[in-house]
């Protein structure tokens, strides 16, 4: 087996050190537990990130992706395939339905696709200037240009100035702050909501955001990252369509 260290030189010499990384290179995973290179056992409370919600090295993870990759591995959305509307279908369900799924690689896409979509509708409902994007302060949502813009950490934005224009930030679960900020400038409200988002600050935040957005009669976004509220959204209006852009890891089952 590699030595740690034999990892580290060989990372050093030939990958852009980007990530300032924990001295460990794990090597082996089995449900919730992982080895690294040494040989030392971990229990994972990672999850890479809620990429492997259903634990390393699943039996039937692993048998579904063998097969599919000994079927056909890939064709570009040039065409069609089999599964990407059965899983777009179940996806929507769980959501209630009526629904359209996008797919990409990462939540920086999913959240570059939302704020498209945002702007899209501000634009042609509101006239050019309505593009402006109002997001909170301490986020993260994403490593592009676009959601770097979006993300509202001052430290990770200033080496790669000048970033694209719109983007606005108020203090997280600050009501008032955020209607201050409202104009009809703005086309979108971009949340990050915090996994244990059951706080009653935030709870109430999250059920007014819509309301503020009824206000200026935008479109109000938000991402949601894997998480669960104890709250109910009212609607808007119908001329006041909110959009949910949910970037998550969804497992979907299958009958034994």
């Amino acid at each position: 087996m590699t030595q740690f260290s034999e990892i580290e030189e060989l990372d050093a010499e030939h990958g852009m050190q980007t990530y300032g990384r924990l001295p460990v290179a794990f090597v082996r995973g089995e449900g919730v537990k992982l080895w690294d290179s040494e040989g030392k056992e971990y229990l994972d409370f990672l999850g890479g990130l809620a990429v492997t919600a259903l634990g390393h090295a699943h039996p039937a993870v692993a048998d579904a992706l063998a097969d599919q990759a000994r079927t056909l591995l890939h064709v570009s959305n040039l065409y069609f395939n089999e599964w990407q509307p059965q899983v777009a279908a179940r996806l929507d369900a769980l959501h209630g339905g009526g629904g359209k799924v996008f797919f990409s690689n990462s939540g920086a896409e999913a959240n570059e696709c939302a704020i498209k979509l945002a702007r899209r509708y501000g634009q042609a409902n509101g006239g050019p200037d309505r593009f402006h994007v109002l997001s909170a302060w301490g986020s993260f949502h994403g490593r592009t240009l676009t959601t770097l813009a979006a993300t509202g950490q001052p430290q990770k934005q200033e080496t790669f100035q000048p970033l694209p224009s719109g983007f606005r930030q108020v203090s997280f679960a600050d009501v008032d702050a955020l209607a201050a900020a409202m104009d009809e400038r703005v086309c979108a409200v971009l949340l990050e909501l915090p996994a244990s988002s059951t706080t009653t600050a935030i709870s109430r935040f999250v059920v007014l955001v819509p309301e503020v957005a009824k206000v200026t009669d935008l479109i109000a976004a938000a991402y949601a990252a894997s998480v669960s509220l104890p709250v109910k959204v009212s609607t808007p209006p119908a001329k006041t369509p909110t959009m949910l852009a949910v970037s998550t890891n969804v497992s979907v089952s299958s009958p034994a």
